[in-house]
């Protein structure tokens, strides 16, 4: 198989893309117009849940993606309640609390039980 030259690609895909462009605006502009709603919702919670993600790594847990997909959408997004106090999470700011060794999800508890550290009342965590 003979090697490609990078110029010559490079300028049969400017001359290709010059050809097709105005069809690929028109197509690009019609399929947002049908499927607007379904885009923007899409953006929206999966912007939302890799913001999370990458804060969450930032913080220190050191969970694969499919168990943090798991805890994200199984225990994080229903959780309504901090599960040490009983806070309303409509009122306080929820927490993913993790153990800052191993980096492993514990539970989610409100901004103020995480920082006291008040999960260390509950024995099965001690």
């Amino acid at each position: 198989m003979p090697l490609i030259d990078p110029e010559k690609k490079k300028i049969y895909n400017q001359r290709y893309y010059e050809k097709t462009r105005e069809k690929q605006l028109i197509y690009n502009r019609t399929y947002y117009e049908i499927n607007r709603n379904k885009i923007l919702q899409n953006q929206k919670t999966k912007g939302k849940k890799n913001y999370n993600f990458m804060n969450w790594i930032k913080l220190g847990i050191k969970e694969d993606r499919e168990t943090m997909e798991y805890i994200y959408d199984v225990l994080y997004l229903p959780c309504k309640r901090c599960w040490v106090c009983g806070h309303d999470f409509s009122k306080y700011r929820k927490c993913l609390d993790h153990c800052h060794e191993s980096g492993k999800f514990r539970q989610v508890l409100c901004h103020y039980c995480n920082t006291c550290d008040m999960w260390k009342k509950h024995s099965e965590f001690v």
